[in-house]
């Protein structure tokens, strides 16, 4: 099966520029189309805690979701431009968080790289 990258980007970035995704601040590229047609993004967001750039590539098994009451919890194993790992935890308050609903998935992803709370700092005030 031949894939058509380019005409998949357009799609993307139609989708991702055409509605209010979220409030975050967020940039985002193309990765991959992997083989069953599904797309790696990466999501880029200043992280305003660790005062740096994270990312994360969805589809990529970087991303936990946990049903918690009416939401869920995520843990979201992100990167920073040097590389290293840094594991955000997060709160997707969406009432039915589904795989058909990418803009909630993706305003949740935004908010945890953005103000998640990293292992250390899970539970504290500070």
């Amino acid at each position: 099966m031949t894939v058509d990258t380019t005409t998949m980007l357009d799609q993307i970035k139609k989708a991702l520029n055409s509605k209010i995704i979220t409030d975050s601040e967020f940039s985002h590229e193309l990765i991959n189309v992997l083989d069953d047609g599904r797309h790696q993004v990466k999501i880029n967001c200043f992280n305003e805690f660790l005062k740096e750039e994270l990312s994360v590539i969805i589809n990529d098994d970087c991303i936990a979701l946990l049903p918690f009451g009416n939401a869920h919890v995520a843990k979201i194993m992100a990167k920073n431009n040097r590389g290293e790992s840094v594991k955000l935890f997060g709160y997707f308050p969406e009432e039915n968080l589904r795989s058909e609903d990418e803009l909630n998935y993706i305003d949740g992803i935004c908010k945890t790289l953005t103000a998640g709370a990293t292992e250390e700092t899970f539970g504290a005030y500070d």
